[in-house]
């Protein structure tokens, strides 16, 4: 019986409550906005009394009153009506009304800078220096000035809003799209001198140019940015090449051959030049073909060129170069392939197994020239040479000691097993090969068919 009386006391309040006292019972309205307009009449002149014409201001209630001094000093008393002192002497004068019943408020016009007609006028000019543009200074200049005393400055917006009170004025980006001036005052002047506006404000833009820093390849484009902006995604320096030791890309410096200035996004001050930074590879680093890198001399090493072609064998010739660097192909140029079809001692290779001619480090790209350029102008076929050689390439069949190079860095390239041509010649019937099961070094008849993969002296 408890709970039922409980129960009923507690239901009637609860309906009592949405009927007299829950704003969603009754329907909650925000009080409005208060909206409309004010003014100011009387001069802005110390003496003179200000008024506040309210006549087209909305709303009903009580009306509250806030005067203010260049914007924001509170002064003078809750009214209607405001006389102005020598304190507001070179300052303009606001005021801010609200009313009961309404949310918000509205604020006037500010009036001229206030003058004092006992104190001599100020004379003179006043113009601004700088460019336009966000970020950029502006400083006004008082040289053409009259009077005398402690100068006092108001930057303005479209000669509006009071933006800074200092000699200068750095622009932002609020001030896009509008012309700035600035009010000058003197302490024992009366009056003010307001510069002529700037040309509309305006985000100024960069341009980044970009160095290959000694490199070859396509330039990427120059890229405009405004301020503020940053280049997120550098050019990746694809198709970029150069020749020495500092050979690989990696990435853009902000200053020619500083590494410490390295970027991986770049957000400019100004036009601006983006370097491409070259440093070396080191062992088991993809080369710039796509090669495994297996041997390094920061020395350099020579390879030497072939000129022998001639006619249909014009392709073979190059050049004698420096290079640095050897890399290998990542996967064999061919399989259980005969260094060649016949015994035939072929000129310009070593002629003997004690030679050691066509064997050294820098030798095998002309090896395989020579090679192919026999079995083109004899009836003489040459697999193992021509699996690793395309025209217009520069890979090769490694010589013995280049071979032998390979192996040493085998884990590198993902060599596990296999026995692998050179392309040194040792007899008429016999080349070098290399067995990377077991490190078994020997020469065999050129009818043998063992593994090939193509190396590119770089």
């Amino acid at each position: 019986m408890l709970k039922i009386k409980l129960l009923i006391i507690t239901f009637s309040f609860l309906i009592l409550f949405l009927l007299t006292g829950c704003p969603m019972g009754r329907g909650y309205e925000p009080p409005p906005y208060l909206s409309g307009s004010i003014s100011l009449s009387g001069s802005a002149m110390v003496g003179q009394t200000l008024t506040v014409d309210t006549a087209n201001l909305e709303g009903s209630g009580t009306i509250s009153y806030q005067w203010r001094r260049g914007g924001n000093q509170n002064i003078g008393a809750n009214s209607n009506s405001y006389n102005i002192t020598t304190d507001d002497l070179n300052h303009s004068i606001t005021v801010t009304v609200r009313r009961t019943g309404n949310t918000g408020s509205i604020t006037s016009a500010p009036t001229n800078i206030v003058t004092d007609p006992s104190l001599p006028a100020l004379t003179g000019t006043v113009t601004i220096t700088g460019t336009a543009q966000v970020g950029q200074i502006l400083t006004a200049n008082t040289t053409g000035l009259g009077g005398s005393g402690m100068i006092s400055y108001q930057w303005r917006r479209d000669d509006s809003d009071v933006i800074g009170t200092s000699s200068s004025y750095t622009l932002q980006e609020a001030d896009v799209g509008s012309t700035i001036t600035v009010t000058v005052t003197r302490s024992v002047n009366s009056g003010s001198i307001t510069s002529a506006a700037t040309g509309v404000v305006t985000i100024p833009t960069y341009t980044i140019t970009f160095n290959l820093n000694g490199g070859t390849g396509t330039v990427p484009e120059q890229q405009t940015i405004s301020i503020g902006e940053s280049i997120i995604t550098l050019p990746p320096g694809t198709g970029f090449s150069r020749t020495g030791y500092l050979s690989k890309f990696d990435g853009w410096t902000t200053i020619q051959n500083d590494p410490a200035t390295k970027v991986t996004s770049f957000i400019p001050t100004g036009n601006s030049t983006l370097y491409a930074n070259w440093v070396s590879y080191a062992l088991g680093d993809t080369g710039p073909t796509g090669g495994i890198i297996f041997y390094i001399d920061q020395i350099g090493f020579n390879v030497q060129g072939y000129s022998g072609g001639s006619g249909e064998t014009t392709y073979l010739n190059f050049a004698e170069y420096t290079a640095y660097y050897l890399e290998a192909a990542p996967a064999n140029s061919g399989e259980n392939l005969a260094w060649a079809s016949n015994s035939d001692l072929i000129p310009g290779l070593s002629q003997n197994t004690g030679e050691q001619t066509d064997r050294v480090i820098g030798r095998g790209r002309l090896n395989t020239a020579i090679i192919i350029a026999r079995g083109i102008n004899q009836p003489y076929i040459t697999p193992a040479a021509s699996a690793c050689f395309n025209p217009g390439t520069d890979w090769f069949l490694p010589s013995q000691n280049e071979l032998d190079q390979l192996y040493l860095r085998r884990n590198d390239v993902g060599i596990t097993s296999g026995t692998f041509w050179s392309s040194s010649q040792t007899l008429s019937n016999y080349a070098f090969r290399h067995n990377f099961t077991n490190n078994l070094r020997s020469d065999i008849t050129k009818s043998t068919g063992n593994d090939v993969r193509a190396v590119r002296a770089f």
